[in-house]
């Protein structure tokens, strides 16, 4: 659903670049999660799972898409563009 260099609005925490896809182990199961970091704050780190449908269809919407350094974006969301 979405890759790494996405920005993503995530719940509370506001936009969010997802920077990996990685797998970790939990309780031993192994899943993949997004890792989101803050655009607000690059020390946050946080870790969504992505086979938790409930959780990223409820908390995650596409913002844009970082190009390069990450200084440069694409708007996705057709309601924010103009007419």
């Amino acid at each position: 659903m979405f890759t790494v260099g996405d920005a993503v609005v995530y719940g509370t925490q506001g936009v969010c670049r997802i920077s990996e896809i990685t797998e970790m182990t939990v309780a031993k199961v192994v899943r993949s999660y997004y890792v989101l970091v803050p655009v607000y704050s690059e020390k946050t780190t946080l870790y969504v799972p992505v086979d938790n449908e409930e959780v990223v269809k409820s908390r995650m919407r596409p913002v844009f898409r970082f190009y390069g350094s990450g200084r440069r974006a694409e708007v996705l969301c057709s309601d924010h563009r103009s007419a």
